[in-house]
């Protein structure tokens, strides 16, 4: 009879797919209107609900914004290195991704040094590569030039000194396309 009891109490701690829709949506809107405190704890329960990358993913971000430092630090380190399968995840789960979106937020924060080693991370893995297209590195899991030089300028907004030290950094470590375009669009000095 117990086993009866705790299947009935499961089937009855259940969410319809709908329901975990309307959640996520819920907790989508309140982050756009940065209302992060809101969307936190809908984001807290999808995840305890369903430990998934994206539940994950975007109780990162949340946990950044409300400070929640032991979340936050459980949810980055199951998504660093994490590869997903593009046929039903979205390639902005990709560790390289997370990494470029997880440091935004923590400048959005004003924990820029704290984005520092994520901006090295992304330095050395764009060395990696002869090809720095836009779309040779999103099919390969790495964000678009641009999106590190939004990182790389967010991170030292108030430093100039350095913000010039890590422009030079990236200038190195892209093909001559990404370069011409850097210093044409962006103004980076040579």
């Amino acid at each position: 009879m117990m086993g009866l009891f705790d299947f009935l109490k499961k089937q009855k701690n259940k969410k319809s797919q709908a329901e975990i829709e309307a959640l996520l949506n819920s907790g989508l809107t309140l982050s756009k209107e940065g209302k992060h405190n809101e969307a936190y704890p809908i984001y807290l329960e999808l995840y305890q609900y369903e430990k998934t990358p994206i539940n994950a993913f975007n109780l990162l971000q949340a946990s950044v914004y409300t400070d929640n430092r032991e979340i936050e630090t459980e949810t980055f380190d199951l998504l660093k290195d994490y590869i997903p399968d593009t046929k039903f995840e979205p390639m902005e789960l990709h560790g390289a991704f997370v990494k470029l979106y997880y440091g935004l937020v923590l400048c959005d924060n004003q924990r820029n040094d704290e984005a520092i080693p994520l901006l090295d991370y992304l330095l050395e893995k764009l060395s990696e590569f002869q090809l720095t297209d836009s779309k040779f590195l999103y099919a390969n899991g790495m964000p678009h030039v641009g999106m590190v030089k939004d990182l790389l300028q967010r991170t030292f907004k108030n430093d100039p000194v350095n913000l010039a030290i890590y422009k030079k950094k990236l200038l190195n470590v892209v093909d001559v396309e990404s370069k011409q375009a850097l210093i044409e669009h962006y103004k980076f000095e040579k």
